[in-house]
């Protein structure tokens, strides 16, 4: 059985660096988009975006730091949509709107963030992307993908991270 837990929310940075970029990305559907821990005070974020083409972000979280390893070989529409909310200030609250937070976490499923501020307003977002689920990539524990509603071509700027192998 999953529960569902709205744990404190979790301030994003990101750094982007190095060469390649894109989110591992086999899109499963979920309503909202989502990255994340458990718990944490931080509600404030910075995006630095470092130099080369964003294989490689720097998420820092009040919670810890994850490196993301992105493939923009294998899908290049989902990274530059991930690299193009990160380089905008979208998800540490450079562009005026506030930072985005962890806000939503299914133990034994995914934890979800990008599209709440800490007060729970939802951030306006660019047009949805296309689904680049048939590509190879898989949702496996650890891989971070794109959350979506039930529509295929939904993603936005809402991501989340696999806690198990979500092979379906």
């Amino acid at each position: 059985m999953r529960s569902l837990f709205r744990p404190a929310l979790l301030a994003i940075t990101l750094s982007i660096a190095g060469c390649g970029g894109e989110d591992k990305d086999d899109d499963d559907d979920d309503d909202d988009g989502g990255a994340g821990t458990d718990s944490g005070t931080d509600t404030d974020a910075d995006t630095d975006v470092g130099e080369g083409d964003g294989s490689e972000v720097t998420m820092v979280t009040s919670m810890g730091t994850i490196v993301i390893d992105l493939d923009a070989e294998t899908a290049p529409i989902t990274t530059a949509n991930f690299l193009s909310y990160a380089e905008s200030g979208f998800f540490d609250g450079a562009d005026g709107q506030g930072a985005t937070v962890f806000h939503r976490v299914v133990d034994g499923f995914v934890a979800q963030g990008g599209g709440y501020t800490a007060s729970g307003t939802e951030k306006s977002t660019q047009a949805p992307i296309v689904l680049e689920s048939d590509v190879g990539l898989s949702n496996l524990r650890g891989t971070i993908a794109m959350a979506r509603t039930g529509v295929p071509d939904s993603a936005t700027s809402q991501f989340y991270f696999n806690l198990v192998d979500n092979t379906f």
